[in-house]
């Protein structure tokens, strides 16, 4: 069986139900850059998704819708070759279209993910399932519920034929029968507090994702462009990414990762923290159990998300950022977050 693959990238609606398989109407996600485009440990879970698509599942074939305004991959990358990227509306008609050029080019089913969730699955028994159940569609599950996973038998001149909508189930026929049970890692990646948790089991081992980088001591791992001070503390488990800068008697512990282009002051401490790319945290502060990208830090224990306007305490480092050419804003404060934010200046 030659199978293809669709990625959509978008979350779910305002007041949509974590794993329920819709996107707003008009197809347009709410959120700037969904989290499933935010690099952590120097990948995110959409690169990391097309790259296991490619290597353990075998599939040659992956277009990846995106809405307007999104820049969600870096197609230079090497595991985005081969990878088409969709950027307009995303919408049944436009999902139906792809669906059907790729049953043209012969493929046998298509292998439709929606990302927001983060979900790692045994491709070869999925497909092994689905062949045998002897129906069109067939939904992956986990113990919470359905998962935004689907493999759909294609045929060139039924490719309308879905139940494909949008506004409402994306696929009619897809909880019918016994829907196939993921035993995987899965992460709905729907608030900061799953970013968090993301990166946490990551670099405890609960899931396969490996930091990018050097193992440069037990569960510490370094990019080589990282520079950090002689004097700084990087306590495993933790990450500090390429081009990212830890400064004098820094402190990073407590599974803390530091994204790329992102420098910590002389001084500071980050504990259970996540600092996203292109953020400069300045000196003598603390920072705990927190998302930080650029001037907005989310604290998950209290629930909000601030932007602070005071260069000295946080700054997003915008020129760094229109340099390279990328598009890391995520959006946080439209999240809802779920555990201590103590951040302050050093005594």
């Amino acid at each position: 069986m030659l199978i293809s693959a669709i990625v959509v990238v978008g979350e779910p609606p305002a007041g949509g139900e974590a794993g329920d398989e819709c996107l707003p109407a008009g197809g347009v996600s709410p959120m700037r850059s969904p989290l499933a485009c935010v690099e952590i440990l120097g990948q995110s879970a959409l690169e990391r998704t097309v790259q296991r698509l490619h290597r353990s599942a075998g599939v040659k074939s992956i277009s990846v819708l995106t809405p307007d305004g999104i820049a969600p991959v870096a197609p230079k990358r090497p595991s985005f070759r081969g990878c088409r990227v969709i950027q307009q509306p995303v919408d049944g008609r436009q999902f139906s279209e792809v669906l059907q050029e790729q049953a043209q080019a012969g493929a046998d089913a298509v292998l439709f993910i929606r990302l927001g969730a983060y979900v790692e699955f045994d491709f070869a028994d999925l497909a092994q399932f689905h062949g045998g159940s002897g129906r069109a569609v067939t939904q992956v599950h986990d113990a919470k519920g359905p998962v935004d996973v689907w493999i759909i038998n294609v045929h060139p001149a039924r490719c309308d034929s879905y139940g494909i909508n949008f506004g409402g189930r994306v696929l009619a026929g897809a909880n019918s029968g016994a829907p196939y049970l993921c035993n995987g890692y899965v992460n709905r990646l729907t608030t900061a507090a799953d970013l968090r948790g993301l990166v946490v089991d990551s670099l405890l081992g609960r899931c396969s994702i490996q930091p990018a980088g050097r193992e440069v001591k037990p569960g510490v791992w370094m990019d080589d462009s990282a520079s950090v001070h002689r004097t700084a503390r990087i306590v495993a488990p933790a990450y500090v990414g390429s081009a990212a800068k830890v400064g004098a008697s820094a402190l990073v512990t407590r599974c803390s990762n530091i994204e790329h282009h992102s420098e910590i002051g002389a001084g500071t401490a980050v504990n259970n923290s996540t600092i996203l790319p292109y953020t400069r945290i300045g000196k003598a502060l603390r920072v705990t159990a927190s998302v930080v990208e650029g001037n907005r830090l989310t604290h998950l224990g209290h629930n909000i998300s601030i932007d602070i306007e005071d260069p000295h305490f946080l700054q997003a480092t915008a020129v760094l950022r229109a340099q390279e050419g990328r598009q890391t804003s995520v959006g946080l404060g439209s999240l809802p977050a779920t555990s201590s934010l103590n951040f302050s200046e050093g005594d």
